[in-house]
């Protein structure tokens, strides 16, 4: 058997009609062992009998996420390891999706059906890749947690390891992005539909969430978790100060010629506005959007961003040239 199921299970989804049963039902016509891990006994005494499952842990209270994904991958025996959401429901066309590009992509230690790029300085997204949001694979920044495939190696190695400081949720999909490129690995969205996915099909039931012996609001967490992420990774930022850049201006500046040759004027403004908005040092940025206001002869306009880009670098030919150009058209 070449692929794992891991799935995180405490409660049966009730804000979602989607849960751990569902999925069970999905996946009985999919390949594949199917590890559970319970971060509820009462959830377990129900289901750890089920014919579908061949693995299971169960833990007395919540242990969150990151953990049980740490457990899960641990039990995995696999050369692939899916991770699910209990509020998920999925088709094979997606996970044999998910399995060849992890397979055949370029240095691909994560694949997943939604991502993101963002901006560290920030902590908030540049651009959310949302399901039929985009026709390619790319490379992403960090994928989102609920649908994903990886190397069972990486982890198993210790390559790879999902933050435990992170219980019981937030931030971990994040971190586990920055793990990846610390170690010159790629991960990546790939485009399918075959799959449907309730966001926070247990949580947004809850109020506060209980785990170990502890029980803390939802903003409570993520004011936690934010502060560990930080300096987490600040430490490590010093020795690779160039790890916490986006993949988004690698994806984007070529995205901008290519939708500027089908005429989609308005879409390039949209993506360079981005760029500028979080790396406006990017020279190349302001090259192409002054090219932009050139072809909707914006001369004017034009001239301010090639002399923009000047600013940042006094000695390019190519905005001397620009600027020149612009001044015999004014």
């Amino acid at each position: 058997m070449t692929r794992s199921f891991i799935i995180p299970v405490i409660d049966f989804s009730p804000a979602s009609k989607y849960n751990i049963k569902t999925l069970l039902e999905d996946l009985k016509n999919i390949e594949g062992e199917v590890i559970v891990i319970f971060n509820s006994p009462e959830v377990a005494g129900e289901l750890m009998h089920h014919s579908r499952i061949d693995h299971f842990a169960i833990m007395k209270k919540n242990i969150g996420v990151a953990r049980a994904w740490n457990i899960g991958l641990d039990i995995s025996r696999t050369e692939i390891s899916f991770v699910l959401n209990s509020d998920l429901k999925i088709q094979e066309e997606a996970v044999n999706k998910l399995e060849w590009n992890l397979l055949n992509l370029h240095k691909a230690a994560i694949v997943g059906v939604q991502g993101s790029f963002f901006h560290f300085e920030s902590l908030a997204d540049i651009q959310y890749f949302d399901k039929g949001s985009f026709q390619k694979p790319i490379s992403v920044d960090a994928v989102s947690g609920f649908f994903f495939a990886t190397k069972t190696e990486l982890f198993h190695n210790k390559i790879l390891k999902f933050e435990n400081k992170f219980t019981p949720c937030y931030k971990e999909e994040w971190d586990l992005g920055f793990q990846v490129k610390e170690f010159g690995l790629n991960s990546y969205i790939v485009p399918t539909t075959n799959y449907l996915h309730s966001w926070s099909g247990s949580i947004r039931s809850m109020k506060t969430v209980k785990y170990y012996d502890s029980e803390n609001t939802f903003d409570e967490i993520a004011t936690r978790n934010k502060q560990i992420f930080i300096h987490k990774w600040q430490i490590r930022f010093k020795n690779n100060p160039e790890l916490k850049l986006s993949r988004f201006i690698d994806w984007a500046l070529p995205k901008v010629d290519d939708i500027t040759n089908n005429k989609d004027y308005k879409f390039a403004h949209q993506i360079l506005a981005l760029i500028i908005q979080f790396y406006p040092n990017t020279i190349d940025a302001w090259m192409k959007l002054g090219n932009l206001y050139q072809f909707q002869s914006n001369f004017l306009k034009a001239k301010e961003c090639y002399q923009k880009g000047l600013e940042l670098d006094p000695l390019r030919s190519d905005l001397k040239s620009k600027v020149s150009q612009i001044q015999s058209l004014l």
